[in-house]
């Protein structure tokens, strides 16, 4: 399928899931987005992952993880707790 731009993009209904909420209770959303076909599948095969949902859901809860680590290592820097030693010297 190809979008009014004539590139290559495929819509793919989405089933996200996001963290609990407070009472222990997921919740779900379905969506649609426009993704790059190739870049999916690529994300697919590195995650080792059998659908596109899981895909996205894999990636999406792996950027939110690594910005909370980035965030976490720049405020100890800041706060001038973070003393990194460059090991491979």
């Amino acid at each position: 399928m190809l979008d009014s731009s004539g590139q290559g993009y495929y819509t793919y209904a989405v089933l996200v899931i996001s963290p609990l909420k407070g009472d222990g209770m997921a919740i779900k959303k379905r969506t649609s987005v426009l993704l790059d076909k190739a870049l999916l599948n690529r994300a697919r095969r590195l995650l080792r992952v059998s659908t596109n949902t899981q895909a996205i859901a894999r990636a999406l809860a792996e950027a939110v993880t690594n910005r909370e680590i980035d965030t976490a290592l720049t405020n100890l820097l800041r706060k001038g707790r973070g003393r990194f030693v460059d090991v491979y010297r």
